[in-house]
């Protein structure tokens, strides 16, 4: 996950820089972004992976 947010972060500072030397780069919003974004998956990735767990729990629980 974190290496994924990193290269997006990257992809992104990287292709605004164009022309203009990387001390002008706004990379503040992108970071901001970026991370946000690997925050709101990882929640969401651990939501999902606990949701299969109890629905896995329950169908062998009532195939007994």
């Amino acid at each position: 996950m974190t290496v994924g947010a990193y290269a997006t972060y990257l992809a992104i500072v990287l292709g605004s820089v164009g022309g203009a030397p990387f001390t002008e780069v706004r990379y503040v919003p992108a970071l901001l972004w970026t991370v946000g974004g690997a925050i709101g998956a990882a929640i969401a990735l651990q939501v999902l992976g606990s949701a299969a767990k109890i629905f896995a729990y329950h169908r062998d629980f009532q195939s007994w």
